[in-house]
């Protein structure tokens, strides 16, 4: 008796979620639709499912991790944040919470920031974002920046446990 694919996925011997054509094994994108296997970048990954098909290997960016430097100008009050570019990010997104006066501990959720600059929005530099705002008495702002490409945003790094810190929704949108 000869089945078809079609028989043979009915009956889970031919694996193939996307009705392709392609199992699974030897497909590029097992779960969207691509039978001509088209990889523009030879990155292995299909380009119906590469969120950037013209750039080999291109993930979400990394941490920018400990390169963050914060200098603030007494006179002015001017907080200038500065960070080393990381591999395959195209723009970077500052956010910005507070330490109350209690510190971290004082709050059941240790982590308040938001979006504070999308992609250069200030128009300072590309990994540069400044801050004029006073915090209230007794407390203070932190900063966190994560990468972003067409494939999505990086990580804002690792509390000082080890554990991924979290990206609040919304997340920084990028300016037009």
């Amino acid at each position: 008796v000869d089945l078809t694919r079609a028989q043979l996925r009915d009956v889970g011997w031919f694996d193939d979620p996307d009705l392709d054509g392609i199992a699974s094994g030897n497909d590029n994108c097992p779960l969207v639709a691509n039978g001509n296997q088209a990889d523009g970048d030879s990155d292995s990954i299909g380009d119906a499912c590469d969120c950037a098909p013209s750039t080999p290997g291109t993930p979400t960016p990394g941490s920018v991790g400990g390169s963050v430097q914060v200098v603030n100008d007494v006179m002015t009050g001017v907080a200038t944040l500065s960070w080393s570019t990381i591999p395959v990010a195209t723009k970077y997104n500052s956010y910005r919470g507070t330490i109350p006066a209690a510190l971290m501990a004082g709050r059941a959720q240790p982590y308040d920031h938001g979006c504070f600059e999308s992609a250069d929005a200030g128009g300072n530099g590309a990994t540069i974002s400044t801050d004029g705002s006073k915090p209230a008495t007794g407390t203070a702002y932190y900063y966190v920046i994560d990468g972003e490409n067409g494939c999505g945003e990086g990580s804002l790094g690792s509390a000082s446990n080890g554990s991924p810190r979290p990206n609040g929704s919304p997340l920084c949108p990028t300016p037009p």
